[in-house]
Protein backbone atom coordinates (compact mmCIF):
# COMPACT_ATOMS: atom_id res chain seq x y z
CA UNK A 1 0.00 0.00 0.00
CA UNK A 2 0.81 3.62 -0.70
CA UNK A 3 -1.01 5.66 1.08
CA UNK A 4 0.13 6.38 4.93
CA UNK A 5 -1.85 4.27 7.15
CA UNK A 6 -4.07 6.60 9.84
CA UNK A 7 -5.41 5.50 13.10
CA UNK A 8 -8.75 6.85 14.50
CA UNK A 9 -8.96 7.40 18.69
CA UNK A 10 -11.94 7.25 20.41
CA UNK A 11 -13.52 10.03 18.70
CA UNK A 12 -16.93 11.02 18.06
CA UNK A 13 -16.79 11.20 14.09
CA UNK A 14 -14.32 8.71 12.43
CA UNK A 15 -13.76 11.74 9.60
CA UNK A 16 -11.53 13.17 12.38
CA UNK A 17 -8.17 12.00 12.36
CA UNK A 18 -5.55 11.11 15.37
CA UNK A 19 -7.52 12.83 17.37
CA UNK A 20 -8.37 11.79 21.44
CA UNK A 21 -11.45 12.21 23.41
CA UNK A 22 -11.24 13.58 26.82
CA UNK A 23 -13.93 12.39 29.49
CA UNK A 24 -15.41 15.69 31.42
CA UNK A 25 -17.76 14.75 33.88
CA UNK A 26 -20.42 17.09 35.34
CA UNK A 27 -20.21 17.52 39.63
CA UNK A 28 -23.86 16.34 40.71
CA UNK A 29 -25.46 17.63 43.85
CA UNK A 30 -27.99 15.41 43.90
CA UNK A 31 -29.53 15.84 47.91
CA UNK A 32 -32.48 13.00 48.76
CA UNK A 33 -33.10 11.34 45.72
CA UNK A 34 -36.35 9.04 46.06
CA UNK A 35 -38.00 6.47 43.56
CA UNK A 36 -41.05 7.26 41.49
CA UNK A 37 -43.21 5.26 44.21
CA UNK A 38 -41.82 7.25 46.62
CA UNK A 39 -42.26 10.36 45.58
CA UNK A 40 -46.09 9.73 44.49
CA UNK A 41 -46.20 8.27 48.33
CA UNK A 42 -44.96 11.45 49.32
CA UNK A 43 -47.06 13.80 47.18
CA UNK A 44 -50.01 11.75 48.64
CA UNK A 45 -49.11 12.34 52.25
CA UNK A 46 -49.17 15.75 51.83
CA UNK A 47 -52.38 16.11 50.72
CA UNK A 48 -53.91 13.88 53.35
CA UNK A 49 -52.50 15.73 55.95
CA UNK A 50 -52.26 19.40 54.74
CA UNK A 51 -51.42 21.40 51.82
CA UNK A 52 -47.92 21.40 51.49
CA UNK A 53 -45.83 24.41 51.78
CA UNK A 54 -43.89 25.66 48.64
CA UNK A 55 -40.18 24.14 49.38
CA UNK A 56 -42.13 20.75 50.35
CA UNK A 57 -43.74 20.75 47.05
CA UNK A 58 -40.41 21.99 45.75
CA UNK A 59 -38.74 19.18 46.55
CA UNK A 60 -41.91 16.95 45.30
CA UNK A 61 -40.78 17.97 41.61
CA UNK A 62 -36.97 18.64 42.09
CA UNK A 63 -37.16 14.64 43.76
CA UNK A 64 -39.40 13.73 40.36
CA UNK A 65 -36.70 15.41 38.10
CA UNK A 66 -34.11 13.79 40.03
CA UNK A 67 -35.76 10.01 38.83
CA UNK A 68 -36.47 11.67 34.85
CA UNK A 69 -32.68 12.35 34.47
CA UNK A 70 -32.00 9.10 35.43
CA UNK A 71 -33.84 7.46 33.47
CA UNK A 72 -32.91 9.89 30.54
CA UNK A 73 -36.21 12.06 30.32
CA UNK A 74 -34.11 15.11 29.95
CA UNK A 75 -37.24 17.31 29.05
CA UNK A 76 -38.99 15.70 31.60
CA UNK A 77 -36.30 16.28 34.34
CA UNK A 78 -36.53 19.96 33.20
CA UNK A 79 -39.75 20.55 33.03
CA UNK A 80 -39.85 18.88 37.09
CA UNK A 81 -36.52 21.45 38.09
CA UNK A 82 -38.24 24.93 36.54
CA UNK A 83 -41.17 24.00 38.59
CA UNK A 84 -39.16 23.50 41.38
CA UNK A 85 -37.48 26.51 40.93
CA UNK A 86 -40.54 28.36 40.52
CA UNK A 87 -41.62 26.86 43.75
CA UNK A 88 -38.42 27.54 45.51
CA UNK A 89 -36.38 29.94 43.78
CA UNK A 90 -33.20 30.33 46.04
CA UNK A 91 -32.55 26.89 46.22
CA UNK A 92 -29.14 26.85 44.36
CA UNK A 93 -28.81 23.22 43.89
CA UNK A 94 -31.86 22.91 41.80
CA UNK A 95 -30.00 25.32 39.44
CA UNK A 96 -26.88 23.46 39.46
CA UNK A 97 -28.98 19.89 38.42
CA UNK A 98 -30.78 21.54 35.96
CA UNK A 99 -27.91 23.11 34.43
CA UNK A 100 -26.66 19.49 33.73
CA UNK A 101 -29.79 18.26 32.25
CA UNK A 102 -29.34 21.25 29.86
CA UNK A 103 -25.98 20.81 28.95
CA UNK A 104 -26.67 17.33 28.18
CA UNK A 105 -29.28 18.59 26.21
CA UNK A 106 -26.68 20.80 24.02
CA UNK A 107 -28.54 24.14 25.58
CA UNK A 108 -24.73 25.47 27.22
CA UNK A 109 -26.19 29.11 27.22
CA UNK A 110 -29.11 27.81 29.86
CA UNK A 111 -26.77 25.73 31.46
CA UNK A 112 -24.05 28.35 31.95
CA UNK A 113 -26.72 30.78 33.12
CA UNK A 114 -28.28 27.97 35.58
CA UNK A 115 -24.47 27.14 37.19
CA UNK A 116 -24.09 31.47 37.34
CA UNK A 117 -27.81 31.45 39.33
CA UNK A 118 -26.36 28.95 41.55
CA UNK A 119 -23.22 30.35 42.36
CA UNK A 120 -25.13 33.88 42.99
CA UNK A 121 -27.15 32.46 45.98
CA UNK A 122 -24.07 30.16 46.54
CA UNK A 123 -21.26 31.78 46.06
CA UNK A 124 -19.22 28.79 47.60
CA UNK A 125 -20.76 26.45 45.88
CA UNK A 126 -18.31 24.58 44.44
CA UNK A 127 -20.09 21.94 41.85
CA UNK A 128 -21.62 24.70 40.45
CA UNK A 129 -18.53 26.48 39.30
CA UNK A 130 -16.73 23.00 38.37
CA UNK A 131 -20.15 22.53 36.03
CA UNK A 132 -19.96 25.99 34.27
CA UNK A 133 -16.13 24.81 33.76
CA UNK A 134 -17.17 22.40 31.48
CA UNK A 135 -19.49 24.31 29.78
CA UNK A 136 -17.34 27.36 29.46
CA UNK A 137 -14.89 24.48 27.76
CA UNK A 138 -17.63 22.91 25.82
CA UNK A 139 -18.18 26.84 24.63
CA UNK A 140 -14.74 26.89 23.43
CA UNK A 141 -13.89 29.89 26.58
CA UNK A 142 -11.11 27.96 27.78
CA UNK A 143 -9.71 30.71 29.98
CA UNK A 144 -13.07 31.26 31.84
CA UNK A 145 -13.29 27.42 32.66
CA UNK A 146 -9.91 27.34 33.96
CA UNK A 147 -10.90 29.98 36.15
CA UNK A 148 -14.16 28.13 36.93
CA UNK A 149 -12.40 25.17 38.04
CA UNK A 150 -9.76 26.55 39.82
CA UNK A 151 -12.27 28.41 41.77
CA UNK A 152 -13.75 24.68 42.35
CA UNK A 153 -11.05 23.74 43.57
CA UNK A 154 -9.81 26.47 46.09
CA UNK A 155 -13.27 26.18 47.59
CA UNK A 156 -12.65 22.19 47.29
CA UNK A 157 -9.25 21.39 47.85
CA UNK A 158 -10.41 17.36 47.80
CA UNK A 159 -11.93 17.33 44.77
CA UNK A 160 -10.48 15.48 42.36
CA UNK A 161 -12.93 15.40 40.06
CA UNK A 162 -12.39 19.51 39.55
CA UNK A 163 -8.82 18.69 38.82
CA UNK A 164 -9.45 16.20 36.28
CA UNK A 165 -11.87 18.91 34.12
CA UNK A 166 -9.11 21.44 34.52
CA UNK A 167 -6.69 19.10 32.91
CA UNK A 168 -9.06 18.64 30.03
CA UNK A 169 -9.28 22.35 29.68
CA UNK A 170 -5.57 23.04 30.00
CA UNK A 171 -4.94 20.17 27.59
CA UNK A 172 -7.23 21.97 25.36
CA UNK A 173 -5.23 25.26 25.81
CA UNK A 174 -2.21 23.50 25.12
CA UNK A 175 -0.73 23.39 29.01
CA UNK A 176 0.38 19.74 28.46
CA UNK A 177 2.81 19.98 31.17
CA UNK A 178 -0.73 21.74 33.59
CA UNK A 179 -2.93 19.03 32.01
CA UNK A 180 -0.58 16.30 33.37
CA UNK A 181 0.02 17.82 36.71
CA UNK A 182 -4.17 17.74 37.09
CA UNK A 183 -4.70 14.54 36.36
CA UNK A 184 -1.60 13.60 38.23
CA UNK A 185 -3.09 15.59 41.50
CA UNK A 186 -7.10 13.66 40.70
CA UNK A 187 -5.21 10.08 40.72
CA UNK A 188 -3.16 10.89 44.02
CA UNK A 189 -6.62 12.04 45.25
CA UNK A 190 -8.76 9.26 43.53
CA UNK A 191 -6.48 6.37 42.62
CA UNK A 192 -9.78 4.12 41.67
CA UNK A 193 -10.92 6.79 38.81
CA UNK A 194 -10.20 5.12 35.50
CA UNK A 195 -11.15 7.83 33.69
CA UNK A 196 -8.13 10.09 34.74
CA UNK A 197 -5.80 7.38 33.95
CA UNK A 198 -7.67 6.99 30.59
CA UNK A 199 -7.00 10.62 29.67
CA UNK A 200 -3.57 11.19 30.91
CA UNK A 201 -2.88 8.33 28.64
CA UNK A 202 -4.36 10.45 25.88
CA UNK A 203 -2.02 13.57 26.61
CA UNK A 204 1.24 11.13 27.24
CA UNK A 205 0.46 9.85 23.78
CA UNK A 206 0.40 12.67 22.28
CA UNK A 207 3.43 13.56 24.11
CA UNK A 208 5.05 11.09 22.67
CA UNK A 209 5.44 9.16 25.52
CA UNK A 210 4.24 5.98 24.57
CA UNK A 211 5.35 4.05 27.57
CA UNK A 212 3.46 6.11 29.66
CA UNK A 213 0.30 6.44 27.98
CA UNK A 214 0.23 2.57 28.05
CA UNK A 215 0.55 2.14 31.39
CA UNK A 216 -1.88 4.95 31.89
CA UNK A 217 -4.30 3.35 29.76
CA UNK A 218 -3.53 -0.34 31.65
CA UNK A 219 -4.55 0.99 34.31
CA UNK A 220 -7.72 2.17 33.23
CA UNK A 221 -8.46 -1.12 31.92
CA UNK A 222 -7.73 -2.88 35.13
CA UNK A 223 -10.07 -0.45 37.03
CA UNK A 224 -12.74 -0.95 33.63
CA UNK A 225 -12.47 -3.51 31.86
CA UNK A 226 -15.13 -2.78 29.91
CA UNK A 227 -13.67 0.54 28.51
CA UNK A 228 -13.79 0.08 24.77
CA UNK A 229 -12.28 3.73 24.58
CA UNK A 230 -8.47 2.88 26.72
CA UNK A 231 -9.13 -0.67 25.01
CA UNK A 232 -9.03 1.24 21.60
CA UNK A 233 -6.06 4.01 22.40
CA UNK A 234 -4.26 1.70 23.51
CA UNK A 235 -4.66 -0.83 20.80
CA UNK A 236 -3.13 2.34 18.54
CA UNK A 237 -0.42 3.19 21.06
CA UNK A 238 0.95 -0.44 20.31
CA UNK A 239 1.14 0.11 17.03
CA UNK A 240 3.28 3.41 17.24
CA UNK A 241 5.10 0.95 19.85
CA UNK A 242 5.29 -1.61 17.23
CA UNK A 243 3.77 -4.43 19.08
CA UNK A 244 1.39 -5.37 15.75
CA UNK A 245 -0.17 -8.48 18.13
CA UNK A 246 -0.77 -6.71 21.36
CA UNK A 247 -2.77 -4.15 19.05
CA UNK A 248 -4.57 -6.80 17.51
CA UNK A 249 -5.54 -8.24 20.64
CA UNK A 250 -6.96 -4.77 22.36
CA UNK A 251 -8.44 -3.99 18.75
CA UNK A 252 -10.14 -7.47 18.72
CA UNK A 253 -11.42 -6.77 22.60
CA UNK A 254 -13.38 -3.60 21.43
CA UNK A 255 -15.37 -5.44 18.81
CA UNK A 256 -16.23 -8.56 20.98
CA UNK A 257 -17.62 -5.20 23.55
CA UNK A 258 -18.68 -3.32 20.67
CA UNK A 259 -19.02 -4.81 17.44
CA UNK A 260 -20.63 -1.09 16.28
CA UNK A 261 -17.36 0.58 16.86
CA UNK A 262 -15.95 1.26 13.62
CA UNK A 263 -13.03 2.83 14.56
CA UNK A 264 -11.76 0.01 16.16
CA UNK A 265 -12.30 -2.33 13.06
CA UNK A 266 -11.16 0.52 10.91
CA UNK A 267 -7.92 0.21 13.17
CA UNK A 268 -7.53 -3.29 12.95
CA UNK A 269 -7.53 -3.36 9.70
CA UNK A 270 -4.71 -0.77 9.05
CA UNK A 271 -2.94 -3.54 11.42
CA UNK A 272 -3.35 -6.30 9.44
CA UNK A 273 -2.30 -4.48 6.46
CA UNK A 274 1.07 -4.14 7.98
CA UNK A 275 0.58 -7.47 8.93
CA UNK A 276 0.55 -8.74 5.24
CA UNK A 277 -2.96 -9.62 6.19
CA UNK A 278 -4.84 -7.94 3.22
CA UNK A 279 -7.85 -10.10 3.25
CA UNK A 280 -8.77 -9.55 7.15
CA UNK A 281 -7.87 -5.91 6.37
CA UNK A 282 -10.46 -6.25 3.24
CA UNK A 283 -13.17 -7.51 5.67
CA UNK A 284 -12.41 -4.96 8.39
CA UNK A 285 -12.78 -2.00 6.27
CA UNK A 286 -16.11 -3.51 4.67
CA UNK A 287 -17.30 -3.93 8.20
CA UNK A 288 -16.11 -0.05 8.64
CA UNK A 289 -18.31 0.72 5.53
CA UNK A 290 -21.26 -1.22 6.43
CA UNK A 291 -21.52 0.54 9.87
CA UNK A 292 -21.03 4.21 8.35
CA UNK A 293 -21.05 4.17 4.44
CA UNK A 294 -19.53 7.84 4.57
CA UNK A 295 -15.88 6.75 5.74
CA UNK A 296 -14.48 7.73 2.50
CA UNK A 297 -10.87 6.71 3.87
CA UNK A 298 -12.05 3.38 4.31
CA UNK A 299 -12.74 3.04 0.23
CA UNK A 300 -9.40 4.25 -0.09
CA UNK A 301 -7.78 1.53 2.08
CA UNK A 302 -9.65 -1.17 0.85
CA UNK A 303 -9.21 -0.16 -2.79
CA UNK A 304 -5.46 -0.84 -1.75
CA UNK A 305 -5.77 -3.97 -0.22
CA UNK A 306 -8.07 -5.17 -3.25
CA UNK A 307 -4.68 -3.93 -5.34
CA UNK A 308 -2.60 -5.32 -4.13
CA UNK A 309 -4.27 -8.45 -4.13
CA UNK A 310 -4.43 -7.84 -8.24
CA UNK A 311 -8.60 -7.63 -7.35
CA UNK A 312 -8.68 -4.55 -9.90
CA UNK A 313 -12.58 -4.55 -10.54
CA UNK A 314 -13.40 -4.39 -6.67
CA UNK A 315 -10.64 -1.74 -6.07
CA UNK A 316 -11.40 0.00 -8.84
CA UNK A 317 -14.74 0.54 -7.40
CA UNK A 318 -13.22 1.21 -4.21
CA UNK A 319 -11.22 4.12 -5.63
CA UNK A 320 -14.38 5.69 -7.58
CA UNK A 321 -16.68 5.86 -4.57
CA UNK A 322 -13.59 7.41 -2.61
CA UNK A 323 -13.19 10.05 -5.16
CA UNK A 324 -17.14 10.66 -5.50
CA UNK A 325 -17.06 11.01 -1.46
CA UNK A 326 -13.83 13.76 -2.18
CA UNK A 327 -11.11 11.84 -1.40
CA UNK A 328 -8.93 13.11 -4.36
CA UNK A 329 -5.67 11.37 -3.37
CA UNK A 330 -7.43 8.32 -4.94
CA UNK A 331 -7.44 9.54 -8.71
CA UNK A 332 -3.63 8.40 -9.56
CA UNK A 333 -4.46 4.81 -8.10
CA UNK A 334 -7.79 4.82 -10.19
CA UNK A 335 -5.64 5.64 -13.07
CA UNK A 336 -3.54 3.39 -12.24
CA UNK A 337 -5.81 0.10 -11.80
CA UNK A 338 -7.53 1.66 -15.07
CA UNK A 339 -4.11 0.99 -16.78
CA UNK A 340 -3.65 -2.45 -15.34
CA UNK A 341 -7.07 -3.24 -16.11
CA UNK A 342 -6.29 -2.26 -19.65
CA UNK A 343 -3.49 -4.83 -20.20
CA UNK A 344 -5.37 -8.11 -18.98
Amino acid sequence: MSLDLRYFSSLSSLLLVAATVAIARPSYGWGAIATALEISQTKDNFYAQSPPTAPEEAEVYYNRGLVRYSQGDLAGAVEDYTRAIELNPENALIYNNRGIARVEQGDLVGAIADYTRAIEIDPNYALAYDNRGNARRNQGDLAGAIADHTRAIELNPEDSVAYDNRGIARYNQGDIAGAIADYTRAIELNPQDANVYYNRGNVRRNQGDIAGAIADYTRAIELNPQDVDAFNNRGVAYVEQGDLAGAIADLSRVIELNPEFAGAYFNRGNVRVEQGDLAGAIADYTQVIELNPEVVIAYGYRGLAYRDLQQYREALADFNRAIELGLQEAIPYRDEVLQLLERE
